[in-house]
């Protein structure tokens, strides 16, 4: 055994110089990524949701159909959101008559349920087609 050591030290070396840099490098990732997840989660249920549902007033219409089309960064919440906008689609079609400006809410919920319900890879090639068509 202290042949083998002694005649493989360089390679003992490197790999100990490598895990003395990959191990914390792997504890910054796991905490930014639990930070993130922290921030979705707060962003998700204290300014989406809420927005959403509009129960003070507060929000306007520009207001809620961006917050239908933030939606499409949350796939960790696509079930959620796919049974909510349904409801509200429901809900904004009954009022439609008082408010036809519920319309353009309808339109955008539509879009989003459709882009959730469309196959990952390609959920990802229209995020940057649009990325790209934006920029321009």
């Amino acid at each position: 055994m202290l042949k083998f050591l002694i005649a493989n030290i360089e390679f003992l070396g490197i790999i100990v110089s490598l895990l003395v840099g990959l191990i914390p490098l792997a504890i910054f990732l796991f905490t930014k990524i639990k930070e993130q997840q922290r921030v979705n989660f707060k962003n998700f249920h204290t300014y989406l949701v809420k927005g959403l549902s509009n129960q003070k007033g507060n929000t306007g219409l520009d207001d809620q159909v961006a917050i239908i089309f933030e939606f499409r960064e949350y796939p960790k919440y696509y079930p959620v959101i796919r049974r909510l906008l349904k409801f509200k689609i429901t809900h904004w079609k009954k009022s439609l008559k008082e408010k036809p400006h519920f319309n353009l809410l309808i339109k955008e919920a539509q879009e989003t349920i459709k882009f959730i319900n469309r196959f990952p890879l390609k959920r990802f090639f229209l995020k940057r087609i649009n990325e790209n068509v934006s920029e321009k």
